[in-house]
């Protein structure tokens, strides 16, 4: 009976509650007495998604869906757990089938259902979302742009649904943080993006401030753009939401306070370096590159916010001392008499900061083979070897 089925079911969550090992058991005994005790599968589900297996946490969903197809929460469990199971999947770097086209047809069938179900729609901008950001992975790039737009589309129509839905806010600005983080791996330009993401993260923050994701989100877009000193506020706004419970946000708001302070000292001396680049004045810019780099700290090189300065000081400073070793203090100025034993003097160094900047990240051979400034060094064997470590 009914009553039985609910009696056996109540054991089975104090169970849940115990910890005790028997609670599965127990609760499938309520679905033999009553199939259609919707609470059970979600009880299944939810142990299931406890010891991590979001698989089993679907199948269990998907029984419940089965047994009453009216009832919403089992087909949106099942594409919040598959929806887990594909990221899980992937961040330990596990194949076989993508859990998400299932995770988009339980979607579907609840919007088939009511089509103004916003938490749908919020879970299918999550999806798409969580796809758009395999797909950038994996270099697709235009299946990854059609899937972040259908992400976009899904997190506006649960806005339209609930324009205070802040889950659907905060998705949607994750949606715009990736596409810029897509356009900028592309070597473009991902401001525009960027900054509506950060108008996502402030609806979201407007309907709810203790979101502490879309405060900790917010500030990485704000480094990001540069604008370190409101990035220092999302930060601590987070902080005080969780106090100690996310260890990273307080490396994340030692790093933004660092920025907003200014560039370290040798990071100032190279860009006043590339600045001296940019009026013809490479005398001045070889001394303060040769300083920056003799300051710059080893862990600098690790540093994905400092190694591109780096690599550029080294690459600037490499093209200069090549310059020297033919006599010229500038590209275009009239090369003088030097001892050839000088040019070598010159040369041997200019090639350790190619070999740097290599090893920092530098990959165009294409861009050293047309750069000029390098000429005198083609004639060395150096630079053959220099160019087979680089891909063409």
């Amino acid at each position: 009976s009914s009553l039985d089925a609910r009696l056996v079911s109540a054991r089975g969550f104090l169970a849940m509650l115990e910890g005790g090992a028997e609670a599965e058991g127990i609760l499938r005994e309520a679905l033999s007495v009553d199939r259609y005790a919707v609470e059970v599968y979600a009880a299944l589900a939810g142990l299931a998604a406890a010891r991590g297996d979001y698989e089993a946490a679907a199948r269990c969903y998907e029984e419940g869906s089965e047994s009453d197809r009216g009832y919403l929460p089992h087909p949106l469990g099942t594409a919040r757990a598959l929806w887990s199971a594909a990221d899980t999947a992937e961040s330990r770097g596990e194949g076989g089938a993508d859990p998400r086209a299932r995770a988009l047809g339980a979607l579907d069938r609840v919007l088939a259902l009511d089509r103004r179900c916003a938490e749908a729609w919020r879970l299918k901008a999550g999806v798409m979302l969580s796809q758009g950001q395999a797909l950038q992975a994996a270099g697709k790039d235009v299946e990854e742009s059609a899937a972040y737009d259908a992400a976009l589309q899904a997190a506006e129509e649960a806005l339209s649904v609930n324009p205070r839905f802040a889950g659907a806010a905060s998705n949607q600005a994750i949606v715009y943080r990736s596409h810029g983080d897509a356009r900028c791996a592309r070597g473009e330009d991902p401001s525009a993006e960027c900054e509506k993401a950060v108008l996502g993260y402030e609806k979201a923050l407007s309907i709810n401030p203790n979101l502490w994701q879309a405060h900790a989100n917010q500030g990485v877009i704000m480094e990001a753009l540069g604008r370190n000193a409101e990035a220092v506020e999302s930060y601590q706004s987070a902080l005080r939401i969780v106090g100690d419970g996310v260890p990273q946000l307080k490396e994340d708001l030692a790093r933004a306070r660092s920025k907003a302070a200014g560039p370290p000292a040798w990071m100032a001396q190279a860009i006043r370096g590339a600045e001296a680049i940019q009026r013809g004045d490479y005398t001045i810019a070889r001394g303060l590159y040769e300083q920056a780099l003799a300051a710059a700290p080893a862990e600098a090189a690790s540093d994905p916010s400092l190694r591109p300065t780096l690599m550029t000081a080294h690459y600037n400073l490499a093209c200069i001392l090549s310059l020297a070793s033919a006599g010229k203090d500038a590209p275009n100025a009239e090369a003088k008499p030097l001892d050839p034993a000088e040019a070598q003097r010159l040369q041997d160094p200019a090639f350790g900061h190619l070999a740097n900047a290599v090893a920092l990240g530098w990959t165009d051979a294409s861009v050293l083979e047309k750069d000029s400034d390098l000429l005198p060094l083609h004639s060395d064997p150096r630079w053959a070897e220099l160019l087979k470590r680089l891909p063409k």
